[in-house]
């Protein structure tokens, strides 16, 4: 049994570390689904957003969706095979 005094912290810790850890891969899953949804080549995405993100304005983060990125890349467009 854990005492009061920190017996969980670890447990505590590791916790919130796959907590977020969840929350990464579900931002990166979701970017991906929709990658594919808008027939966006991810590795062409990724590799331009990534390299970007950190210079790009607060106020204008949806210019790096999938969907508005490709706008601007239609080189990355690809056809989904059936």
């Amino acid at each position: 049994m854990a005492t009061q005094h920190g017996g969980c912290r670890g447990v505590t810790k590791q916790v919130g570390s796959l907590d977020r850890g969840g929350q990464a891969a579900a931002v990166h899953y979701s970017l991906m689904a929709s990658c594919k949804a808008n027939e966006v080549e991810p590795f062409a995405y990724l590799r331009d957003v990534l390299s970007r993100i950190t210079d790009h304005a607060t106020n204008r983060l949806e210019e790096l969706l999938p969907d508005q990125w490709l706008k601007q890349h239609p080189e990355a467009h690809y056809t989904r095979r059936r």
